[in-house]
């Protein structure tokens, strides 16, 4: 990464470079805003931008040095060194400016490998060598370690089920709420609460659902800032019994949707969503699947919707339930271990939840869906600390308290050139070390983070959880002369997998004949989840060492979305493919047009670039199919988005899910080209085109050099959409004056669309039927 300072601004600098820089800058240095600014300090400016960017934001941030400073109007004076002002001077006021402790990134390669090496020196120089390129650690890593704040090193946690009471919803909030402030995610299991209209006997009331209880919670997202940085990040999942699955399913819809299910025996058609929908906005909402729900699916069978009969139960049955049914959270569990009823309360074909999850996931891209039951099955701590969630990217499943504790190995800093067949290869010695040494780095993490609840501590010494992972692999691929859709391409990577997962696991047994194994255990029960037996098939020498000397970590591999870590590091992100070739990325530090760097690595040494395929370039199965290798070797889950076109059904995401289900996979997201109002990433093709019907209230009007209909759509008071159909435009006109006349014409329409009299013939105006009409003429406002 390029120092900033003034010698550097006449250095060529891309526009893939700059975006890096800002990143680095703004999550990850330390910040000293204590004091005034100096001439010569590096700062992060924030400036206010006339129109929002793709993603929504109408801001951006540059790294600027500063020239000076004026106290008594506190407005300094800068030159910008990233973006495509770089060069120029502006001025900025101190609250929008972030001065940088750490100038460049030796500061935090030096700060971050010496608080990751537990007192080990031979540690300590290969993280100071590896870190920001090799190796790539997760982000509340970077922005915590070494700092001595009370900012936490794990990126996301789970907080445990709900208890079923007022107290234990704002217990669950205070939970929630101080995670987020330290720079965590988190993810909520909802299923607990009790459902819409149940009755609440204490206080002789109703409940007012799950939905209701956890969208209050996911507004703390919006509330609760990041160590200044970002905002936080949640996960909410609803299990498929609840009987408020159909309302969270169809909470989040950002268009006008409808449905049509079968409820006790009677066609309903459900109509749902709309534009500017803020319900549950401040968190990634799933559906938690079993495999009871699945073989229903697959049988064409009624699924029922029930939750703990509370209130028939007596006192003592009362006094049951709020002692154990949050540590539960399973309603048939419960009835068989404690003999408390259940209640059916609606049954449904499971084929028509399964349509109204793709409906919803088709439209705006959730649900999700979570496959939490095979999860268990093959989690290593299946015997001790069952998995009731994921954390906000679904990357992993994880028991109450248990936490994601992430470091990414990235490929692409793996490669070696040969020129004699004219593409890279794999460093395979290298990889190795560089993931040996992130194996002890994330083991000494869990000892060096602060923590906030005692009960986080103890869970995570107890299992002693990592979440190392990869980034880089499309890179890699696409170097060493592989594609990412064909099957040659996924044998490569899952060689490359195999690699990784078998070396952290290795290093971890020789960590384990070091300073012990994790507290919990116990071989004979470790080795009977799913994956270890499938490690023993193919890895037994490795299993037969974990029986005989343990191994000190619980679960080791995960695949995060690596999205900011892998952009700061030009490369491909997680286990995706890059998105595009040439492609605009936006976020809160700005909009930027860029390349995918892997074109110019490769045009550098004669790799023929045009056969380079991306994200949209392969099919949906294809995608899966990618995430299922993977899978094989990764204890714990993947954060992988399947990239759909805007051509694809409802019935083509339903069939997805069932194929994800099918090739083994923990989860499953799909999000359909265009279907949200904002996006991250996008090319020139992409579509923000919305087909759903939205009424236009036509109006006639002129100016003295235009006339026609001006067609104005409107959602809940706010203009959505405007048609002008001219039937005069004068050639007299230029550009400006014909749009100075336009925007005449659209004030005209809206005022007549306030106005309570007819646009046809004056009369007044009769509201009826949900519409403003004429009785003297017909008119509708809404024809």
């Amino acid at each position: 990464m390029i120092n900033v300072n003034r010698d550097n601004l006449n250095k060529p600098f891309s526009e893939e470079d700059s975006f890096s820089l800002k990143i680095e800058a703004d999550r990850y240095l330390l910040k000293d805003n204590d004091r005034e600014p100096v001439h010569d300090d590096v700062a992060v400016a924030e400036f206010v931008m006339e129109t929002e960017n793709n993603a929504g934001y109408n801001t951006i941030k540059e790294v600027v040095i500063v020239d000076s400073y004026d106290p008594a109007t506190e407005t300094a004076q800068v030159t910008v060194f990233t973006g495509v002002d770089r060069g120029k001077q502006f001025e900025v006021k101190r609250g929008d400016l972030d001065i940088l402790l750490e100038k460049d990134e030796s500061f935090l390669r030096k700060r971050v490998a010496k608080a990751l090496s537990g007192g080990d020196e031979k540690l300590r120089k290969e993280l100071e060598k590896r870190t920001m390129r090799q190796i790539l650690f997760g982000g509340r890593i970077l922005a915590g370690a070494g700092t001595g704040e009370e900012l936490t090193y794990f990126n996301c946690y789970v907080a445990p089920m709900i208890h079923d009471s007022r107290g234990g919803i704002a217990d669950h909030r205070k939970i929630v709420m101080e995670i987020m402030s330290r720079g965590g995610g988190v993810g909520t299991n909802g299923s607990t609460l009790r459902p819409t209209n149940a009755r609440v006997t204490k206080v002789r009331g109703k409940s007012s659902g799950a939905v209701s209880w956890l969208d209050d919670l996911s507004q703390l997202t919006h509330k609760v800032s990041q160590g200044g940085s970002r905002r936080g990040a949640q996960m909410i999942a609803l299990a498929d019994f609840h009987p408020d699955l159909l309302q969270f399913i169809t909470a989040k819809a950002q268009k006008p949707l409808k449905a049509t299910l079968t409820i006790d025996g009677k066609k309903k058609t459900l109509k749902f969503g709309h534009r500017g929908n803020e319900t549950l906005s401040g968190a990634n909402i799933s559906v938690l699947i079993s495999d009871r729900f699945m073989d229903a699916y697959y049988k064409n069978q009624d699924w029922e919707l029930v939750f703990p009969d509370v209130a028939s139960y007596t006192k003592e049955e009362m006094e049951l339930y709020d002692s154990v049914w949050h540590e539960i959270g399973d309603p048939y569990r419960l009835k068989e271990e404690h003999g408390l009823r259940y209640k059916v309360y609606a049954r449904i074909p499971a084929r028509d939840i399964a349509k109204l999850i793709g409906i919803c996931a088709h439209g705006s891209a959730e649900p999700g869906v979570l496959f939490l039951e095979r999860a268990n099955k093959f989690s290593n701590t299946w015997y001790f600390n069952p998995l009731i969630c994921t954390n906000p990217c679904g990357e992993q499943f994880l028991a109450k308290w248990s936490v994601c504790n992430l470091g990414h190995v990235n490929f692409a800093e793996h490669l070696v050139f040969n020129p004699q067949t004219g593409f890279y290869e794999v460093d395979i010695e290298e990889l190795k070390a560089t993931t040996r040494a992130l194996t002890r780095a994330l083991d000494n993490v869990i000892d060096a983070t602060p923590y906030y609840f005692q009960a986080n501590e103890d869970n995570q010494k107890g299992e002693r959880r990592l979440g190392l992972g990869t980034m880089g692999i499309d890179e890699a691929l696409k170097l060493c002369g592989y594609d990412y859709g064909t099957q040659e391409g996924r044998d490569f990577a899952e060689h490359l997998f195999r690699i990784i997962t078998v070396t952290a696991y290795k290093e971890s047994v020789e960590l384990a004949k070091e300073k012990g194994a994790f507290p919990h255990f116990e071989p004979n029960l470790f080795l009977q989840s799913e994956f270890m037996k499938f490690m023993a098939k193919h890895e037994p020498e490795l299993v037969n060492d974990i029986y005989n000397y343990g191994i000190r970590n619980a679960t080791i591999i995960t695949q995060a979305p690596t999205g900011t870590t892998g952009t700061l590091a030009q490369t491909s992100t997680g286990i995706e493919p890059f998105f595009a070739g040439e492609f605009w990325r936006s976020s809160r530090i700005g909009h930027t047009v860029q390349k995918a760097p892997v074109i110019k690595k490769a045009e550098a040494v004669g790799i023929d670039t045009s056969i380079f395929k991306y994200a949209g370039d392969y099919s949906t199965k294809q995608h899966l199919d990618f995430q299922a290798v993977c899978q094989k070797w990764c204890d714990s889950s993947i954060s992988k988005t399947i990239n759909a076109p805007k051509t694809s059904t409802v019935e083509d995401v339903i069939g997805l899910m069932e194929y994800a289900y099918e090739i083994g996979l923990k989860g499953f997201t799909v999000y359909v080209d265009g279907s949200r109002e904002y996006q991250v990433l996008g090319t020139d093709e992409t579509s923000f085109e919305d087909n759903t019907e939205l009424p236009m209230d036509k109006y006639h009007t002129h100016t003295a050099l235009v006339a026609g209909d001006v067609s104005l759509g409107l959602e809940e008071g706010k203009l959505k959409k405007v048609v002008i159909d001219l039937e005069r435009l004068s050639e007299v006109l230029d550009a400006e004056g014909i749009a100075n006349h336009l925007a005449h014409m659209i004030k005209t329409a809206q005022e007549a669309h306030s106005s309570t009299d007819c646009n046809n013939c004056g009369a007044p105006l009769v509201f009826a039927e949900g519409c403003f009409k004429c009785d003297s003429c017909g008119f509708s406002k809404c024809g």
